[in-house]
C-alpha cells in the first residue's frame, strides 16, 4: 500500500514538473509520430521505458527535448491567459480575414 502511493505520488510529481518545462507535453504524448520515433531506436525505447515504468525525469525530459528539437518546436514561456488572450486574438483575426 505504501509503496503504491510512493509510486503515484512520484508519478505526479514527474508529470507535474515535465508539463511546466514543455508547453507541448500533452502534444507530444499523444502524437503518434513520437512514439514512432521511440520505437526506431534501441536507445530511445530504453529511455522511453525507464520514463513510463519508473517515472524517471531525465530519461522523458531527454526524449521530449531532443523530440523538440528535432521538430523544431518552439515553447513559449507564457502565461496561460497571454495565451489564451493570444488564441482569441488569433482566431478573431482568422474569421475577419
Amino acid at each position: 500500500q505504501a509503496q503504491l502511493q510512493a509510486f503515484e505520488y512520484k508519478q505526479q510529481q514527474v508529470t507535474q514538473k515535465l508539463k511546466e518545462q514543455f508547453s507541448n507535453f500533452d502534444n507530444v504524448i499523444n502524437d503518434n509520430k513520437f512514439f514512432d520515433w521511440v520505437k526506431a531506436s534501441p536507445v530511445r525505447t530504453r529511455l522511453f521505458s525507464e520514463a513510463h515504468q519508473q517515472y524517471d525525469y531525465d530519461s522523458a525530459a531527454e526524449l521530449i527535448s531532443t523530440w523538440n528539437s528535432m521538430n523544431k518546436v518552439i515553447i513559449l514561456k507564457t502565461s496561460k491567459s497571454f495565451r489564451q488572450n493570444f488564441s482569441i486574438c488569433y482566431l478573431l483575426a482568422l474569421i475577419t480575414e
